[in-house]
């Protein structure tokens, strides 16, 4: 099987391995992880508890589950004091990839709602082509940088800080460091990555009636997902300790997608029947899954849920091979990277968008998207912004 073409799940996933080749420091990845501590092992349940004990857990996660199950999702951002200033032009420091490029038009509309013009550098997915691309940048920029988190912001703090002296603020999306030293925004970032995981776990137990025996696999060595993996494992202990159990296995989703790691989960799986719910960190990499758990007889056996659903998750679901993918903001991103710039040129209070947690939408058979071959969005998502930018009632 070929490999398919990553869309949701590779814009942090390569950010996440490039910065990981810039800093040296790559970790290695595919074996199993067995260990005892709830950050990243296997734990067993410790026992029964009784029905009282399942149906408070069960409640709590059905309460903790309600605002990303809504049908009709909003984006929430202060209204700005006036309409923003026209006539402005931002850098936009790109990638290849299907969802930078997403995530570029959408910056582009953003921009061109408020009288904007975008110019776009390719900054290519390693550190040599970024790197080469913000140099570019620096030597003339705009009045604000946009970029892809390729790199951890200390492997071009040099550009940063001459972005910094100039006065050009710099935004980005799914950088692995945290805002400050020239960055004041940064979108798809571990708060939001985290949710999903929690969410994940949610909907878990109260689909299980907190009867949940989940194997999580995910790539340790795409280390800005490790929030996502955290919080669900944490989730899981604090909603049902003794009757929920989650084995956390590792893999290499940068070559086993649609072929080592099927083989992997069918393998796990015939080792441990006790498993009914499996967890793929991304959703591009439930690829051949289905497929390979039919051939083995396994069909059925197991619930699928993952994140950053892609549409390969939605097809999936909607032939009834997947039980739930949580959505995680694609266009939106463009669009709150001109809002923040916007703002910091208002001298408005930027507490409301540096680091939000985007839009987080849970998608079974029964929500599907009405286009099961574009990534989700909040319907009318334009809208929330150019109300609040003053351009709409």
């Amino acid at each position: 099987m070929s490999r398919p073409r990553l869309r949701a799940g590779a814009l942090v996933a390569v950010a996440a391995s490039v910065a990981a080749l810039a800093l040296t420091a790559c970790s290695s990845s595919g074996g199993s992880s067995n260990n005892s501590d709830p950050s990243g092992g296997a734990t067993s349940p410790a026992g029964s508890v009784s029905s009282t004990s399942a149906n408070s857990a069960v409640a709590q996660a059905m309460k903790d589950l309600a605002p990303y199950e809504v049908a009709d999702p909003t984006i929430s951002l202060p209204a700005l004091s006036s309409k923003p200033p026209t006539g402005k032009t931002v850098d936009f420091v790109t990638c290849p990839l299907a969802t930078c490029l997403e995530i570029q038009k959408a910056a582009q509309a953003a921009a061109k709602a408020v009288g904007w013009s975008v110019k776009v550098f390719n900054g290519g997915v390693s550190p040599a082509s970024f790197t080469s691309a913000m140099d570019a940048v620096v030597q003339t920029p705009n009045d604000g940088v946009l970029a892809i988190g390729i790199l951890p912001n200390s492997a071009f703090q040099t550009q940063l800080n001459a972005l910094k002296s100039k006065g050009v603020p710099f935004v980005a999306v799914a950088s692995a460091s945290p805002v400050g030293d020239g960055m004041i925004a940064n979108f798809s970032s571990t708060p939001e990555i985290a949710k999903s995981g929690t969410v994940m776990a949610d909907w878990i137990v109260a689909d299980s009636g907190a009867n949940a025996h989940v194997a999580y696999f995910w790539d340790p060595s795409l280390t800005q997902h490790t929030s996502a993996k955290d919080a669900f494992v944490s989730q899981l202990h604090s909603l049902c300790p003794s009757t929920c159990s989650v084995d956390v296995q590792s893999t290499n989703f940068s070559t086993g997608i649609g072929t080592a790691d099927p083989k992997q989960v069918v393998s796990y799986l015939q080792r441990n029947p006790s498993v009914n719910y499996l967890v793929v960190g991304i959703g591009d990499a439930t690829a051949g899954i289905p497929q390979a758990l039919a051939a083995a007889g396994l069909a059925g056996k197991v619930k699928i849920v993952t994140r950053l659903a892609d549409t390969i998750n939605f097809k999936d679901i909607q032939a009834g091979t997947e039980a739930m993918s949580v959505t995680e903001e694609t266009y939106e991103v463009g669009w709150r990277m001109i809002d923040v710039l916007i703002r910091h040129m208002e001298g408005s209070s930027l507490s409301c968008c540096t680091t939000p947690i985007g839009t987080i939408h849970v998608i079974t058979k029964d929500n599907l998207p009405s286009d099961l071959n574009v990534p989700y969005s909040v319907p009318n998502y334009q809208s929330f912004f150019t109300k609040a930018w003053q351009l709409a009632s």
